[in-house]
């Protein structure tokens, strides 16, 4: 067979590869289920599996802080009311009722706890800080998260309100179809004809489980937790109790970790529904995800979503950090030329074509950079509102004024909500221009919208 045809034949099975992949994750999606009538009625699932039924089959952290929060009010965790202007602190009980009673991604709640214990994080008395639940990295969160949300959905499947997703192990098996397809036509080529057969070999392993690892990562959504008829009824109904509480019940919605003895497994409930804030702000396991702070400017009381930055990899550039590095790009795309053209004609053939790309590669990115520069000047815009919040670093929250200390970082993250949305960015604010600005303050800002570069800030009222 010609390399030709085995390319034709690769090209053919991969497409139908990704047609199978398409089809098998629409019909294994899970459907999407419309609110029951408002109810007050609770029924007998634990809240992360409330949790994971009202978000289409699909675990969020708000099943964690609502575990966290059923501990509690069950007794396994000995909870401290705070202090003002101080967060919870939670540690295991050491007269905690029989374990077996635990699921096991409760265990693994309070395994969290315990190793922080052990990590040196507890107070005087044992009391771990909820703050201190956050991982410092995104990667160890987010690995734990996935696993917690496996074995919330091993106990929906067990009370038959889930059910295993499309299995991908004959569909990931199907990807060496292709892969090998197409292997097999650049080995055939004549540009490899000059390799010994050791360089072929090698060549071949590299573009088979290159594509294998790409097509089996494509499998992932088909792994998502399938929904049952009696889990669309109990989400029904849950999606009515969440309607509930935001209509009648503002207590638990306005309510805080310390109220959880008050208002006992309904608070862990609404806080598994998603409708409790504060507790959102006060326990967090992902640095860097969405966050809700109550914000009263404006004249009305209301939820603000805090996002990430848009674009991360320039937050906090500013037009000037965008131009000078657009300009050393160019600046080492011009000595990249001038070598290519002078040396390129003693190069293999394979070297000068790399050194051409990484030449476009650096052309373009600086020709990007500048631009991002210019529209950054365009989009400047001035703002006036209140401070949600000024951190120091991320999850460490200043809402004080001494414990703000320029001289330790270079920027720090605001938040400003100005009335007029739900969700706000946290901008960059150069330690050169903090002036003691706080939470609750009104400022004036002047910011670089497409970087987040805050430029001028002016207060306009202090917080009492």
């Amino acid at each position: 067979m010609s390399a030709t045809a085995l390319f034709l034949a690769g090209f053919i099975a991969l497409l139908l590869w990704l047609a199978a992949l398409v089809a098998i994750t629409l019909i294994a999606r899970p459907r999407a289920v419309l609110a029951g009538p408002a109810s007050d009625e609770l029924g007998s699932e634990r809240p992360a599996v409330v949790n994971f039924l009202v978000n289409r089959w699909s675990c969020t952290p708000d099943a964690v802080r609502a575990t966290i929060v059923d501990l509690i009010a069950r007794g396994y965790l000995r909870l401290r009311a705070p202090a003002p202007g101080q967060p919870a602190a939670a540690t295991v009980r050491p007269d905690s009722p029989v374990r077996v009673a635990l699921t096991r991604y409760e265990r693994r709640v309070l395994r969290r706890l315990r190793q922080l214990m052990r990590e040196g994080v507890a107070e005087p008395g044992g009391m771990v800080p909820l703050s201190a639940l956050a991982f410092r990295r995104q990667g160890a969160a987010r690995r734990w998260l996935t696993r917690f949300a496996e074995e919330v959905a091993a106990e929906a499947r067990a009370k038959r309100l889930a059910r295993i997703g499309v299995s991908t192990s004959l569909l990931s098996l199907a990807t060496t179809i292709p892969a090998a397809l197409l292997a097999l036509g650049v080995l055939f080529t004549d540009g490899l004809r000059r390799f010994t057969i050791f360089e072929q070999v090698l060549a071949f392993l590299a573009i088979f489980l290159g594509v294998i690892a790409g097509l089996i990562l494509l499998t992932e959504p088909a792994r998502h937790p399938r929904d049952t008829r009696a889990g669309r009824l109990i989400a029904t109904h849950w999606l009515g109790v969440r309607q509930y509480f935001t209509q009648r019940r503002t207590d638990l919605c306005q309510a805080d970790v310390a109220d959880v003895l008050r208002l006992g497994r309904e608070l862990a409930y609404a806080t598994a529904l998603g409708v409790t804030p504060a507790i959102q702000e006060a326990i967090d396991i992902v640095p860097g995800r969405p966050r809700q702070i109550r914000s009263d400017y404006g004249g009305t009381s209301r939820t603000v979503l805090v996002r990430p930055p848009r674009l991360p990899w320039i937050w906090g550039w500013g037009a000037v950090g965008c131009a000078a590095t657009g300009l050393a790009a160019a600046g080492i795309a011009v000595l990249d030329g001038w070598l290519l053209l002078r040396y390129g004609g003693q190069l293999p053939d394979s070297m000068a074509f790399g050194a051409g790309v990484g030449l476009a590669g650096l052309i373009g990115c600086a020709l990007a950079l500048v631009t991002l520069a210019v529209v950054d000047v365009v989009l400047t815009v001035e703002r006036t509102g209140v401070v949600l919040f000024v951190e120091t670093a991320p999850g460490v929250w200043a809402h004080r004024r001494p414990h703000m200390a320029p001289q330790t970082t270079r920027h720090y993250r605001i938040a400003v909500d100005d009335g007029h949305s739900g969700e706000v960015t946290p901008w960059a604010l150069p330690a050169a221009l903090w002036n003691g600005t706080c939470s609750g303050d009104v400022v004036q800002v002047r910011v670089r919208r497409l970087t987040g570069l805050v430029v001028r800030l002016t207060p306009v009222s202090t917080a009492d």
